[in-house]
């Protein structure tokens, strides 16, 4: 969803999903998450892939590190090489296996619009400074 927003509001941001807990699935995506995303307009294309676990090169290439479930992932995060510089995005959703997927979505996109929003803000802001500089 968030590369679907940023795409239309010609951020310069893309998103990718990386898991420090990752889990193996029999799909690469969960079907609820597919039907909820197609419900908002975004479709699914490409090559969809298994989950992957987050690696220091994945650190290294980020500007944001946006996590949905807790503090101790942050906690676990924290230790990780090249962490230093980057600014870390606690979604604060601890009780994210147990919600509904119709509990979930909606605070997931809300959260997504919100991080658009800021980085609509700091783009504008950064354009309007090199346009006057």
């Amino acid at each position: 969803m968030f590369n679907h927003l940023a795409s239309e509001q010609l951020l310069n941001y893309y998103s990718f999903s990386r898991g420090i807990m990752v889990q193996h699935h029999q799909e690469p995506i969960d079907p609820k998450t597919v039907t909820a995303l197609t419900a908002r307009g975004v479709l699914m294309t490409g090559n969809l892939r298994n989950p992957e676990a987050l690696k220091t090169k994945d650190i290294q290439h980020c500007d944001y590190i946006v996590l949905i479930s807790g503090s101790e992932l942050a906690q676990r995060l924290s230790r990780a090489q090249g962490i230093e510089d980057k600014e870390i995005i606690l979604w604060d959703f601890n009780d994210v296996g147990s919600l509904l997927p119709y509990q979930l979505y909606p605070a997931l996109e809300a959260e997504v619009y919100l991080l658009i929003r800021r980085l609509q803000q700091m783009q504008h802001q950064q354009q309007t400074a090199w346009v006057t500089a």
